[in-house]
């Protein structure tokens, strides 16, 4: 772990962010592969995080960020993003209090669908630099796959 319990940051995006530091770099760490092309959605995902997804894996492909291994969690943030896209419209559409069968105000359920889903957007996105605070200092410069990690591993390595 890093500074106060911060997780370990990945060379790459270290790289990006301009704080790669060769004597504190991982010796023999798993390097990712980026993808020749951008990947289509996957049929499961839902309606509106298809949305979702066209919009952002652009982004993520400009900063070099994606790689296949990672296709699985950024569905995920696709599906919560199309979830909470879907559950406003309802409350939009709904109202936030619903009356009861005997005259009573309630809550309408889809205001704890919002808050859900918006909770576990907001955790995914901070994996993919989505946030102003989680892409603070990333480049937004691709890095090549052989170029730039190889020579500074290199360098680092005494090669």
């Amino acid at each position: 772990m890093g500074k106060r319990g911060t997780k370990p940051s990945p060379t790459n995006l270290k790289l990006v962010k301009g704080t790669l530091r060769p004597s504190r770099q991982v010796k023999n760490e798993a390097k990712t592969i980026l993808m020749d092309r951008l990947p289509s959605p996957p049929d499961s995902l839902h309606e509106k995080g298809r949305e979702e997804w066209t919009l952002q894996i652009r982004e993520l492909d400009k900063m070099g960020l994606l790689s296949n291994c990672d296709l699985t969690m950024f569905a995920m943030y696709c599906d919560a993003v199309g979830m909470y896209n879907e559950a406003k419209e309802i409350l939009k559409r709904e109202g936030a209090v619903r009356m009861t069968e005997k005259g009573g105000l309630i809550e309408n359920p889809y205001c704890y669908l919002v808050e859900r889903y918006r909770k576990a957007s907001l955790s995914l996105a901070t994996q993919f630099g989505f946030t102003p605070s989680s892409r603070t200092g990333i480049s937004t410069n691709k890095i090549e796959a052989n170029d730039p990690i190889d020579e500074l591993l290199r360098k680092a390595n005494g090669g």
